[in-house]
């Protein structure tokens, strides 16, 4: 059965503050693109998808957190989980705070003092997030979508500088020639 769609949102005429603007546009924009409804299908509908698609390029890309983030709520909490140790499994789980997203929550079982690069992966628990909301879709606008995703979208959605920016810029102010030392974003 298909799902009705929210009505059109226009976050500028709703009493939003302008940086929630930007959010909301954001996700009403990705909510509306058709080749992001082409994935979300698939990922809803097929476990070898989501699983295919989580190794995929675009999908770990830190700088693609938005898509990520919105097919990450587009799971159950126990389909979230699945992904999630698979994704541990794989060695592809994005260590830092707010790099995962969906309804689930994690933690690292030992002391970061403890750990290697070899344990890390080990030292990860994930659990799904106690009283998660139903999952998003991409027919809900962003009025209608619930808090613990629009935190973790907000987030998603935050332009990232690279480490060493103010650096890169004092070289760059000072010697034409000069090479940054960073240029990822």
């Amino acid at each position: 059965m298909a799902q009705e769609s929210e009505p059109p949102f226009n976050p500028a005429d709703d009493k939003l503050p302008d940086e929630e603007q930007a959010f909301a546009s954001l996700w009403e924009l990705l909510r509306r693109n058709t080749e992001f409804q082409v994935i979300a299908k698939k990922w809803i509908a097929s476990e070898s998808f989501r699983k295919d698609h989580a190794l995929a390029p675009e999908y770990c890309d830190f700088r693609r957190l938005v898509p990520r983030c919105a097919l990450d709520w587009m799971l159950t909490p126990k389909q979230r989980l699945e992904l999630a140790q698979f994704q541990i499994e794989k060695r592809t789980w994005q260590f830092g705070r707010h790099r995962n997203f969906g309804p689930i929550t994690w933690h690292w079982r030992d002391p970061l003092a403890r750990m290697s690069r070899k344990t890390a992966y080990d030292s990860i628990e994930v659990r799904p997030m106690k009283n998660a909301p139903a999952p998003i879709t991409f027919n809900t606008a962003w009025n209608a979508v619930p808090e613990p995703f629009k935190r973790q979208f907000r987030f998603a959605a935050q332009p990232r500088k690279p480490a060493f920016a103010s650096i890169n810029q004092t070289i760059g102010d000072t010697s034409p020639k000069a090479r940054p030392l960073c240029v990822r974003h």
